[in-house]
This record gives structure tokens, C-alpha cells and sequence, in this order.
């Protein structure tokens, strides 16, 4: 089911200086960036999501979500759920890939992203 890692994805209140923070301390290279979604690389490979959030979102504090590439967004999500698996319907946004989210055991939110 699970490809790859595709990214992972941090919420912050200002996307566009979250990614100059990332590209000016951690050596990631800013491909896109918004006042609502900024999308980074890193030389070794691990790509970086910064979602947009209001300041006082709790998104922001709740620490980083993995999201891990699937060719078959609908097969995954049906296999987890055939599991007993509580998975969001998969949607997408502003144009980006289908992604669908779930929980851990844990309480960490995961993501599937699906990438063809």
C-alpha cells in the first residue's frame, strides 16, 4: 500500500517565513510558497509542508504529520477501513494530490497522499 514517504506537513501562521526560517537554518529550498501553503525540498530527499493555521490553532503546536505516498488513494483508504480503520473521505485541495487523513493508535495524525 504505502510507496514512500511524500512529505511531512507542519502548520504555521506565516507560511511564507516559516519557509525562509527552513531555507535560511535547515537547508531546504522553498519550491512554492503563499500566505496559506508553502511546499519545501531538502538535499536529502524529505519534502516539507507548511500549512497555513491561525495563530491560535492548536494545528500549529501539535507537532509534524507525516504523509505517506499511495498509488491507489481509494484501495487504501477501503483496505484501512475494512481494518475497523476511521479514515477521512479522500478530497483534495486547491488542486493538490488526494490525500486522506487517520490517527494511530496514539492520537498522531497521519497522512496518505497519493501520488501516481
Amino acid at each position: 500500500m504505502i510507496t514512500a514517504l511524500s512529505h511531512v506537513m507542519v502548520f504555521a501562521a506565516d507560511p511564507i517565513a516559516a519557509t525562509r526560517w527552513y531555507e535560511s537554518h535547515l537547508g531546504f529550498v522553498g519550491r512554492y510558497a503563499s500566505r496559506h501553503y508553502a511546499t519545501l525540498d531538502h538535499p536529502s530527499g524529505v519534502g516539507l509542508h507548511i500549512h497555513g493555521a491561525e495563530a491560535d490553532s492548536p494545528d500549529i503546536s501539535r507537532g509534524a504529520q507525516p504523509y505517506f505516498a499511495v498509488a491507489d488513494i481509494d484501495a487504501a483508504v477501503s483496505m484501512l477501513r475494512a481494518a475497523g480503520i476511521t479514515v477521512t473521505d479522500p478530497r483534495s485541495e486547491e488542486g493538490s494530490p488526494r490525500f486522506a487523513m487517520l490517527d494511530d493508535p496514539e492520537g498522531n495524525t497521519i497522512g496518505l497522499s497519493e501520488v501516481r
